[in-house]
């Protein structure tokens, strides 16, 4: 099932004070739609959220039984140690590490 950000926001039932998120959020919602059906799921079973931040909400959300392969930066960088975004983090770990991904 497709769903929409106004969907998300009307499940999540935030307080008031995030009202200034809500632009935020929906940009976050479209580039995340991988968790639109589990975030809806969780809201249904679980009701509104109204004291959670929406945008923090996505944000953190993870997807069960998703793979979460390193997403590498750029793997140009000089030396024995390399940045690379990891689950939405990044992280300093060693070139040969890095090679282990096939990057």
């Amino acid at each position: 099932m497709d769903y929409k950000f106004e969907d998300y926001w009307n499940a999540m039932q935030p307080a008031t004070r995030f009202e200034d998120r809500k632009t935020a959020a929906e940009f976050l919602w479209e580039q995340n739609p991988d968790k639109h059906a589990p975030i809806m799921a969780w809201l249904k079973k679980h009701g509104p959220y109204h004291d959670r931040n929406p945008y923090f909400f996505i944000q953190d959300f993870t997807v069960k039984n998703k793979p979460h392969e390193p997403e590498w930066k750029t793997g140009g960088e000089e030396g024995d140690l390399v940045q690379v975004r990891y689950n939405g983090l990044y992280k300093i770990c060693t070139r040969a590490t890095m090679e282990l991904y096939g990057t």
